[in-house]
């Protein structure tokens, strides 16, 4: 089960901490929290903006998210 403050991420803007995402967005919005598909014990989130998945670890809130 995906825990719960993670699921709660869903709609909100973060901040990738290394390089922009697929989209070339510094901010994308979180649409899922998933698996991550070759560690069972992680989550990933997908976004809104484009197919990509990335670790929960490497994304932070972003500053204008107004949730």
């Amino acid at each position: 089960m995906v825990q719960t403050i993670q699921k709660d991420m869903i709609g909100r803007k973060v901040v990738k901490k290394s390089e922009p995402f697929k989209s070339k967005n510094k901010i994308n919005t979180v649409k899922d929290v998933i698996r991550h598909p070759h560690c069972e014990r992680e989550y990933d989130f997908t976004f809104e903006e484009d197919d990509s998945s990335v670790s929960t670890g490497v994304c932070r809130l972003g500053v204008n998210d107004k949730n």
